[in-house]
């Protein structure tokens, strides 16, 4: 399989926080060079209440991300100006995340949002560096080549796991042969025993008389004679098939590499099937756009004066007000007495300006990179 099929299994990280990952190209680029970085931003949704009124709801954040210091972060950009439209912040979790973020009013949602994103922790990339000891050489590995090494560890520890207890049974096989032969021989052995001054003369006395190993003669004086006098031949000869039926079987696994991975699929299914939960991250094709200026300013009307003297301003409409008949009127620009408005338009503040010179060029600008000013300065 390539890691291109092994991405059909494989979508991309599962955090245990959930978030949104972006971008399946880097995903699959990621996997496919063993390193690489892709988009993780915690989940939030822009709701709206009966009033009208809007709220951001963030319901995860990213990987690794502390939702204190993330919330410590938004508070001082807020403090700061850098992040405006914000009216309160309260942290509803329990053990969930819930984080609710109402805006004032007037406040663009999507905004706020995209600034939540560039400025704080509720946007972060997330490094992919897979590197694995090889033979005891650190390497960095594809997918592919890392679930082969990680499949040839299980074989290894399955291997290493039935070569111990082949060993142990076949050491128990030992012991219950010598125990056994002790039934052939059960009165002479107690009646040596017995008559042995100590128990090193006794196991002495077993190993040359009735030629036991000295495993088998240890066993044979670890029990007391009372428990020696009444071991059961059927209890042993039992025992004794089964051990040595075990023997067989471990032998034949270790003889079979078919066998080997058998155990090692079986286990690994065994692990997924008692630990195995839903996808919590979610996994999106496309992947996130660079937010741009515009992408952080409202797309708010906005009112362009430009005077004759080539001074211009940008305002909020909200600074003009109809009056009715017989109003004192205000002052609308601080021009000089030679200077009058030339034009004045109402636009969006994402919409393009062209201005033309005497001598043929022009030159392009987007509205909100106009300086904003109040009704009454000069601009």
């Amino acid at each position: 399989a390539s890691t291109d099929d092994l991405l059909q299994f494989v979508q991309g990280p599962d955090f245990p926080v959930g978030g949104i990952v972006f971008n399946k190209k880097d995903i699959a680029h990621a996997y496919a060079n063993g390193k690489g970085g892709v988009v993780c931003r915690g989940e939030a949704e822009i709701v709206e209440d009966k009033k009208g009124a809007f709220a951001i709801v963030i319901t995860s954040v990213p990987f690794r991300v502390n939702k204190a210091d993330m919330l410590e972060k938004v508070a001082n950009l807020v403090r700061d100006k850098k992040l405006e439209g914000i009216k309160e912040m309260r942290d509803e979790s329990t053990s969930d995340i819930r984080v609710v973020i109402e805006l004032k009013s007037g406040a663009n949602p999507q905004t706020v949002l995209n600034k939540l994103y560039k400025h704080t922790q509720l946007e972060e990339t997330f490094h992919y560096n897979m590197v694995a000891l090889v033979d005891g050489v650190p390497q960095t590995l594809s997918l592919k080549a890392i679930l082969e090494e990680y499949v040839k560890h299980r074989g290894e520890v399955v291997r290493r796991r039935t070569q111990y207890d082949l060993d142990k049974a076949r050491d128990r096989e030992h012991i219950l042969l010598g125990l056994k032969k002790a039934l052939d021989h059960i009165d002479a052995i107690i009646k040596l025993i017995r008559a042995s001054k100590d128990v090193p003369t006794a196991h002495a006395g077993l190993m040359k008389q009735f030629k036991f190993s000295e495993v088998q003669a240890q066993a044979i004086l670890d029990m007391r004679l009372q428990k020696l006098a009444g071991l059961e031949r059927k209890k042993i000869e039992d025992e004794l098939k089964e051990v040595q039926a075990l023997i067989k079987d471990l032998e034949s696994i270790l003889k079979s590499k078919k066998k080997m991975m058998g155990i090692v699929k079986d286990e690994l299914a065994a692990i997924a099937e008692k630990f195995g939960d839903d996808r919590r991250t979610k996994v999106v094709k496309g992947g996130v756009k660079a937010l741009s200026a515009e992408d952080l300013v409202p797309d708010e009307e906005s009112v362009l004066v430009l005077t004759r003297g080539g001074y211009v301003k940008r305002t909020n409409p909200s600074e003009y007000k109809t009056q009715k008949r017989g109003g004192v009127g205000v002052v609308d620009l601080d021009t000089k007495e030679e200077d009058v408005v030339t034009t004045l338009l109402t636009t969006s503040a994402h919409s393009d300006l062209l201005f033309f010179t005497n001598k043929g060029k022009v030159y392009s600008t987007k509205m909100y990179e106009i300086p904003e000013g109040r009704r009454a300065t000069k601009g």
